[in-house]
């Protein structure tokens, strides 16, 4: 079997999906329900951590790859970027606040119980907010 080095132009298709630079998606059947996965070297990888260390260079320890256009299957360097855990979930379509809206708990003079019903989310969300026990950096 032939041992795989590098990805090229043959491992993804180019299609706008709406950033400022058009996505390279992964053409892999491969994944693990939401990240392509390819072998290399006899192991299988996730292609975004493979394309980003073959271009950009080693992931640094306890840094993760965020995809900045939000499309996991994504492989395109300038649309990927190591990230810490933390700026990755703040970043993600999962998270129930924006920055903007962090420091408005986090700084605010509003009442939790005010906010909670004009942004859709826990009071419990919004007190370790207000706490600085979670989005710690805004």
């Amino acid at each position: 079997m032939k041992r795989r080095v590098t990805l090229d132009a043959s491992d993804y298709t180019v299609e706008d999906r709406g950033h400022t630079t058009p996505c390279w998606i992964a053409k892999t059947k491969k994944s693990n329900g939401r990240y392509a996965l390819t072998r290399i070297d006899g192991r299988e990888v996730y292609m975004h951590r493979a394309m980003y260390e073959q271009v950009v260079g080693a992931i640094p320890v306890g840094l993760q790859i965020d995809h900045l256009c939000r499309i996991t299957r994504c492989i395109r360097p300038e649309h990927l970027e190591s990230v810490t855990p933390a700026t990755n979930i703040h970043r993600s379509r999962a998270a129930k606040l924006t920055e903007a809206q962090a420091r408005r708990v986090r700084y605010g003079k509003e009442p939790i119980s005010f906010l909670c019903s004009e942004l859709g989310v826990s009071f419990g969300l919004l007190y370790q907010i207000r706490r600085g026990e979670i989005w710690k950096g805004v």
